[in-house]
């Protein structure tokens, strides 16, 4: 099994779902909360060049995501993205979602990620992100890493694209700031691995 952020392009996953003759498009999902902004910069600064869309959902209160948004363009040579977003394959991006999003509608050439008339649980709620994300195992290769923070939010949704084919990742221990939610996931069975950052 093949999981980096920075290769996951190259990646061939031996899921019952797919072949390596039936390669597809990759759509990365990532869920954090406490401790998350630092690993996303730690996550990001691996990267030389996008080859999927990474959708990324870190609590976070409302008026503070557009100052991280903005630190992160300014840190990074990749496209960054806020919610709402409409996603083409032909041009990778880093979305950030401003508040509570839901995947839409999807095709095998676009995705439409909307921002969601439920606030949710938290600000943005992982698992309405990754509950609407299903819809993608449809047409893409689908990953969702559900890493550091505190209580269960995303596990709903972790296990569900489990269910439907996605490769599903919690963050190990060792690693994890505070291993509240990906605890949850491992508990509930909702990870078909156990990573910690740097294997990320």
């Amino acid at each position: 099994f093949c999981f980096r952020i920075s290769s996951i392009n190259d990646c061939k996953t031996k899921s019952s779902t797919r072949t390596v003759q039936n390669m597809r498009d990759k759509v990365l999902l990532i869920g954090l909360s406490t401790g998350g902004p630092a690993h996303i910069n730690r996550l990001l600064s691996r990267i030389k060049r996008l080859n999927s869309h990474i959708i990324i959902a870190q609590h976070m209160k409302a008026e503070v995501i557009d100052f991280f948004l903005n630190d992160l363009k300014g840190s990074f040579d990749l496209e960054f993205s806020s919610t709402p977003v409409i996603l083409s394959m032909a041009r990778m991006r880093v979305v950030i979602c401003g508040e509570s999003a839901i995947v839409s509608n999807v095709s095998s050439s676009q995705i439409d990620i909307e921002n969601s008339s439920n606030r949710g649980r938290y600000t943005p709620d992982i698992d309405q992100l990754f509950l609407s994300a299903v819809k993608l195992c449809k047409n893409f290769d689908v990953y969702a890493s559900l890493m550091t923070g505190i209580g269960d939010d995303g596990v709903n949704g972790l296990l569900e694209l489990k269910k439907n084919g996605a490769v599903t990742i919690a963050e190990s221990e060792d690693s994890a700031p505070v291993f509240g939610m990906p605890r949850c996931a491992i508990e509930h069975n909702a990870a078909n691995h156990i990573f910690n950052l740097d294997e990320m």
